[in-house]
């Protein structure tokens, strides 16, 4: 499944747990819904926050989860979202 992201950096990030929430926007796609997910330091990292499920047409606060962040620093944040391309066999008919 192809994979895109955004990339954020958060400068001076202070050492304390945090409780994660987004506003996960999908007010295009309604079967297969997508999938997206913060990823904390790199792209790959799946150790932190898990995929969340973007329904359709929901405009609400969705909470992600907890993370402690051990040290003052910059954190790399990426917004990644798993797309599902769905392709239909479409039939056409002549007269």
């Amino acid at each position: 499944m192809p994979v895109t992201g955004l990339k954020y950096l958060a400068k001076g990030v202070y050492s304390t747990k945090y409780n994660v929430s987004w506003v996960a926007l999908n007010d295009v796609q309604t079967t297969p819904l997508w999938q997206q997910k913060l990823s904390i330091d790199s792209v790959g990292n799946t150790t932190y926050l898990p995929y969340v499920t973007v329904g359709y047409n929901v405009f609400s606060e969705i909470t992600l989860g907890q993370w402690t962040l051990p040290n003052y620093r910059n954190v790399p944040l990426y917004v990644i979202g798993l797309l599902r391309l769905v392709f239909r066999r479409r039939q056409f008919h002549f007269a």
